[in-house]
């Protein structure tokens, strides 16, 4: 069995990781490049 979770496929490796990262994050572009992340740190 391949258990699947939800949210951002980094969750349990991201240094930078928040509770809402538990949620799949909607691609948005900024500055013509397309991000899939709810933090900004850069």
């Amino acid at each position: 069995d391949i258990d699947f979770y939800s949210g951002c496929r980094f969750l349990a490796r991201c240094p930078y990781a928040i509770k809402k990262c538990k949620d799949v994050p909607m691609l948005e572009t900024r500055d013509g490049r397309n991000v899939a992340c709810f933090v900004d740190i850069g």
